[in-house]
């Protein structure tokens, strides 16, 4: 019997978490520093990755004012991070992760 339906991809996260993601042009974007997943039913889904140096502290210190802080200490561009949606993720290689758009296209988590 050929199975038609297609199942979901599972990727072990732990695995994910500090790999570098490279954008559709090939620039490294940064390193996955979280992932926010919701709960559906019995599972877990991933919704979007935080990737780049913003990330970090947002996932250590959780917070807009952290953030604020980082910038008004340190300059705007210095501590970027950027929101990815489980779309716009290529995790056909979970070792080398792919973003499908450019670096200048995707969603900045200070936006």
């Amino acid at each position: 019997m050929t199975a038609t339906a297609t199942t979901p991809r599972e990727v072990r996260l732990e695995l994910l978490v500090g790999r570098k993601v490279f954008d559709a042009a090939g620039e490294c974007v940064g390193r996955i520093e979280e992932v926010r997943a919701e709960v559906d039913g019995p599972d877990h889904v991933v919704r979007e990755f935080h990737v780049g140096k913003l990330a970090v502290f947002e996932r250590l210190l959780e917070g807009r004012l952290l953030r604020a802080l980082l910038r008004r200490l340190s300059g705007h561009r210095l501590w970027t991070g950027y929101a990815v949606s489980w779309q716009e993720m290529d995790l056909s290689d979970p070792v080398r992760p792919r973003v499908r758009r450019r670096k200048a296209e995707l969603k900045r988590l200070d936006a």
